[in-house]
């Protein structure tokens, strides 16, 4: 039994805490497990482990806290993941055998179209024999042999499986991963054009055995049902299945920030799916999805940044050839109204990657199309075309992925917003600008009429008031240039109003303006760039 603190909430193996600083949550934490017998073994990072004897049996948790030493208000939700875990090894080690277990899954998704389980018994048991024994223990071949039709493969001439697409791997013991994944099936027409025709999520428990890894059992789930309500990104290259319940969705677009020692390393952009019924008054569970390239996926895996305060990483979603796209950890541990919906939803794995991206993105990027040399004229038209599509290199490919890559790192030194305040009696003047620091002509342009944000924060950083709150914008393209040193200026007035129309009381306030510019050669701006705050007393 795992003690739990009483003023914990909990799910699953995660317990969340507030009301104290985080350095006070985890002292006690680590004081209670003392107390109840658990003995501090070792640490790794922002693991802990903890050992105890139960019925006999040594039981070894690993205790996943935040890093010491961080914030500490009083506010902050404090996260605490606990598992059973072995005691760590060299991390050389761990990442070798993290390698060997992927290449062995990979592998063996490779191989289940090559056993047709529609061919009689004795014929699918000898070509489970011969396609699958370098992958499996003899317990499992020899399970599949005897009963044919437990085994994976391929059931019917299309969709056949393609591939097993993994989503995360746990370490059960030093000896044994357990990996989760997707068998992916598609036809002809996936195999062409990339994607998925249909996908059953997989459970694949690796064992070392001799010191060779091997797996030692397989759980397919059912296919994934897709829902009636579907969310199309060309951009990125996905569909998100949704319920009928969620027909008239929306998409709020943000970025996420990867940081290392406190500065900014990386960025990307976040994606929120909203349901219909949200409200400012009574805000839903939103779908996040977070868009990674793969680099930056790579990265973060090796621990080269991190994207949230959270001791757990973000979850796969899934990927294509240039994105991998993944759940935010403890998206949901405010339990919003519907939450419990959006779990439901997740768990149907509703993300189907697919190669469908913008094809004058791609064109952009490096596609490859050869025209004729004859040219057709009439009425002053030139007309010019194309004789041939010929598939891309794989140095325009390479080109392809650099060039996202580019886009995606945040363009710096082009911008500097600034804030100014003039307190009245009633009322507070906000000044604000947004400055052209390039040196150049700037174009960017705003997707709706709303061309900023305002929002006021206590000085506990709870927000008190937002100044597009009960406001309506026209979605409409609005372009504009600023010249060398010019700024576009705004100026606004609050009345010391919070949103629901009461006067705040006195203390100490933060306004933070941010200016909603987006260039137009779709180069992400640095955020810091386009944003001011400025701290305010109300008296």
């Amino acid at each position: 039994e795992i003690p739990v603190p009483q003023d914990a909430k909990t799910y699953g193996n995660i317990i969340y805490l507030t009301g104290r600083t985080p350095d006070e949550i985890i002292r006690d934490y680590g004081n209670m497990l003392i107390d109840n017998g658990w003995e501090l073994k070792d640490a790794l990072g922002m693991k802990r482990f903890y050992k105890k004897t139960i019925n006999g049996e040594e039981l070894i948790i690993s205790v996943l806290c935040p890093q010491e030493g961080g914030p500490q208000d009083k506010d902050i939700l404090t996260v605490i993941q606990f598992k059973i875990d072995p005691l760590p090894t060299k991390k050389e080690d761990i990442n070798q055998d993290e390698q060997d277990v992927r290449a062995l899954v990979e592998a063996f998704g490779k191989t289940l179209q090559k056993v047709s389980l529609s061919d009689p018994k004795d014929v699918v048991a000898a070509s489970i024999k011969e396609k699958y024994s370098d992958y499996i223990t003899s317990e499992l071949l020899h399970k599949w042999q005897a009963d044919p039709q437990s085994a994976p493969g391929r059931t019917v001439s299309s969709p056949w499986p393609d591939r097993i697409d993994i989503l995360r791997m746990e370490m059960s013991d030093k000896n044994q991963y357990t990996v989760y994944g997707e068998v992916i099936e598609v036809t002809s027409v996936e195999l062409a054009k990339g994607g998925a025709a249909a996908k059953r999520p997989v459970t694949i428990v690796v064992q070392k055995v001799n010191d060779r890894w091997l797996i030692s059992g397989v759980t397919i789930g059912e296919y994934s049902q897709r829902g009636p309500v579907v969310y199309e990104n060309t951009q990125y290259g996905f569909r998100f299945y949704l319920p009928k319940t969620w027909k008239e969705y929306s998409i709020v677009e943000e970025q996420w920030k990867g940081t290392n020692n406190g500065e900014t390393v990386e960025t990307g952009p976040q994606l929120l799916i909203r349901h219909p019924d949200w409200t400012q008054e009574a805000p839903r569970q939103d779908i996040p999805i977070m868009v990674f390239t793969l680099e930056q996926w790579n990265a973060l895996q090796k621990g080269n940044f991190s994207v949230s305060a959270a001791p757990i990483g973000p979850s796969k979603l899934g990927s294509n050839s240039v994105y991998v796209f993944a759940l935010p950890a403890r998206y949901n541990y405010a339990f919003q109204i519907g939450f419990e919906e959006v779990e439901e939803i997740l768990k149907g794995n509703p993300l189907w990657p697919s190669e469908d991206i913008n094809s004058a993105q791609k064109y952009k990027e490096g596609i490859k199309i050869e025209f004729d040399t004859d040219v057709k004229s009439g009425n002053k038209t030139i007309i010019i075309e194309p004789s041939q599509i010929i598939k891309a290199s794989p140095e325009f490919i390479e080109q392809a992925k650099q060039r996202k890559k580019e886009l995606l790192k945040p363009a710096t030194g082009l911008f500097d917003t600034v804030l100014d305040t003039t307190p009245k009696d009633e009322t507070i003047k906000m000044d604000f600008a947004l400055h052209n620091i390039s040196g150049e002509t700037l174009a960017f342009y705003f997707s709706s009429s709303q061309k900023f944000y305002i929002f006021i924060t206590d000085n506990n950083g709870m927000e008190v008031y937002r100044w597009s709150h009960d406001k309506g914008f026209a979605t409409a393209i609005i372009n504009t240039k600023l010249k060398k040193d010019e700024k576009l200026s705004f100026s606004e007035v609050w009345d010391y109003k919070d949103n629901k129309g009461n006067r705040v009381l006195p203390g100490k306030y933060t306004i933070t303006v941010k200016i909603l510019a987006k260039l137009e050669n779709r180069k992400i701006t640095n955020p810091d760039e386009l944003t001011a705050a400025k701290d305010i007393e109300v008296k």
